[in-house]
């Protein structure tokens, strides 16, 4: 038997606000649709459904995902608040080609422009390290309460983005199972606004 080993690594670029510095993005452009914060859930998605190569999919009871019919991949995930304003966008910058070079460009690219000068001045960022187990819907089956996912989170938070890389590595209760081809995938996202935990 086969042993597959889990690792997905996500990477989210969150923008916040810093104190006398510009304001942090407030929309986002999905396929064709410019997509705004607090605007009400039903304007979204209607405008998302219009668009032929799109569609929209429900997670949870305010999460929404936007996937790409020509790729097959999800292009963005909605969160919306408990009165249906759109509060978060996850927007996919993953390259489509999937190659360890193209990954590391679209990286790259990414982190040059959270860390760049500002106003002349070099930012002051912080880099930081982080590990915990999460229990999640994928033990169910073998082992309900254990341990899905063991998460390393590496974090470069500077001033108006922080940029985050999440590998997530499968533990004995889910590795070898059909949880590796789930989630065993490297995925970059830029996030606007706020999501859920």
């Amino acid at each position: 038997m086969t042993k597959y080993k889990l690792l997905g690594i996500v990477l989210l670029i969150v923008t916040s606000p810093a104190v006398g510095q510009h304001k942090p993005k407030a929309s986002a452009i999905i396929g064709n649709v410019e997509l705004r914060l607090g605007m009400p859930r039903d304007a979204a998605l209607t405008a998302l459904r219009a668009t032929t190569h799109l569609f929209v999919s429900k997670v949870g009871d305010s999460r929404w995902v936007v996937s790409d019919r020509n790729t097959q991949h999800a292009a963005a995930i909605l969160s919306f608040d408990p009165q249906g304003k759109l509060r978060g966008i996850e927007k996919n910058l993953t390259p489509a080609s999937g190659t360890a070079l193209d990954f590391a460009l679209s990286l790259l690219s990414a982190m040059e422009q959270t860390v760049a000068e500002k106003n002349g001045s070099p930012l002051s960022c912080t880099l930081s390290v982080s590990q915990k187990a999460v229990v999640g819907p994928y033990a169910w089956t073998r082992a309900p309460g254990e341990p899905d996912l063991q998460v390393r989170e590496m974090s470069l938070a500077c001033p108006n983005e922080t940029v985050r890389i999440y590998i997530q590595e499968a533990t004995d209760v889910t590795r070898g199972t059909f949880v590796n081809e789930v989630l065993g995938k490297a995925l970059i996202y830029e996030v606007i606004g706020s999501t859920p935990d």
